[in-house]
């Protein structure tokens, strides 16, 4: 890995899954201890609420949304990152009618 990225050990549900992460500050042994999944997957499921409040206001016939999550290490704990400076990440977010929406 380089010396930006480090795999280390993660509990999703009980399962130790490897997942690259990037470290966001200066050097830490991160390899050392093992780390949850839970405020990744929290973080996930906020941003997935905040577009189904938008989507029940729009009332789309279908709403696809994509959008890229990388894992970094911010005070000893795993967390998700959906846009940072550097400008990786993305949202991709596509809403289709098949009629006119109802104009309020």
């Amino acid at each position: 890995m380089s010396k930006n990225f480090e795999t280390i050990p993660v509990d999703v549900n009980g399962e130790r899954v490897l997942v690259s992460v990037r470290l966001s500050g200066g050097e830490e042994e991160v390899g050392l201890r093992e780390y949850s999944f839970s405020k990744v997957a929290g973080a996930i499921e906020a941003v997935a609420k905040e577009f189904t409040t938008v989507f029940r206001k729009l009332k789309p016939d279908k709403a696809t949304v994509e959008f890229n999550v990388a894992l970094t290490i911010e005070t000893s704990e795993l967390a998700a990152v959906f846009f940072d400076a550097s400008g990786s990440g993305g949202l991709k977010v596509t809403l289709e009618w098949g009629k006119t929406p109802d104009k309020e």
